[in-house]
């Protein structure tokens, strides 16, 4: 890899950091919480509070507090953003929806049991404008990809049904490739599934690794220890960045499927 090619990968990391911290900071919201303060407050947060000790600063924009029927929030979980009509779509878990807020964030619709979407756990937008939206299934359903267009309306289903080796896999986080390809991470998983756009079934795409957490690959039918994958993203050019609570190292890895190199270390407390 060349050095210019290896700093505009640095330039993706530190964007995908800040989705990964957006994520994070939705996952710590106990029930009942909204996602954000009164609007125009600045902060810095850090562990003794006070200023100039913090980790970042933060300017709070508004509060998310009701869905579309002017109900309360039920445990957020989840966040994805349209760039292009500047819609935000939030996942209200506490009642299976997700809840569509504006560009002024007023809620304007909601996305439940009619659109076909009953278990959801993420989302994310294509280039056509469709969301494609995991779910975890349930009684009698399997785990699949819910694909609805611009207009909230069903265009098709993406049963994980056939993949092979499923095994109880839960996807849990998307992310889209360049190509339009789809990355599924699951729930307390080490592998992430990776389906063509139209959801055919690609690869499973793992990160096999040593004592200390650094990838290490494995010779054909070796068996060795997998880091868990909490997160994926990918970037403009395709690259692939596989988030591991566990090791607390982001793995990235070209389109393709081959390791390039992964970033991290473990700090002193959960998190960090």
């Amino acid at each position: 890899m060349t050095s210019v090619s290896k700093e505009r990968i640095d330039v993706r990391i530190r964007r995908v950091g800040c989705f990964f911290c957006l994520a994070m900071l939705v996952w710590s919201f106990i029930p009942g919480r909204t996602l954000a303060a009164d609007a125009g407050m600045d902060r810095e947060l850090g562990e003794s509070g006070n200023k100039g000790e913090g980790l970042f600063s933060s300017a709070v924009v508004t509060v998310l507090s009701s869905d579309d029927r002017g109900e309360r929030l039920k445990m957020p979980s989840g966040l994805f953003f349209d760039s292009r009509t500047d819609e935000l779509y939030l996942l209200n878990g506490g009642d299976n929806r997700i809840v569509v807020y504006g560009a002024d964030y007023f809620p304007e619709d909601s996305l439940g049991k009619g659109r076909g979407v009953e278990a959801p756990v993420a989302g994310a937008l294509d280039k056509a404008g469709n969301i494609l939206i995991p779910q975890s299934g349930g009684p009698g359903q399997a785990p699949r990809v819910t694909v609805l267009n611009s207009a909230f309306l069903p265009v098709r289903e993406l049963s994980l049904t056939g993949v092979p080796e499923l095994n109880g896999f839960t996807p849990q986080h998307i992310a889209l490739g360049k190509d339009g390809g789809i990355y599924l991470s699951g729930l307390e998983s080490s592998r992430v599934l990776v389906l063509s756009a139209d959801g055919g079934f690609l690869r499973w795409l793992t990160v096999p690794i040593g004592a200390d957490g650094e990838y290490q690959a494995l010779a054909a039918n070796q068996h060795g220890k997998f880091a868990t994958i909490r997160n994926v993203a990918t970037d403009s050019e395709g690259n692939v960045f596989l988030l591991s609570e566990e090791t607390s190292k982001v793995y990235i890895f070209d389109a393709g499927g081959a390791y390039l190199f992964a970033l991290g270390t473990k700090g002193g407390r959960r998190g960090s």
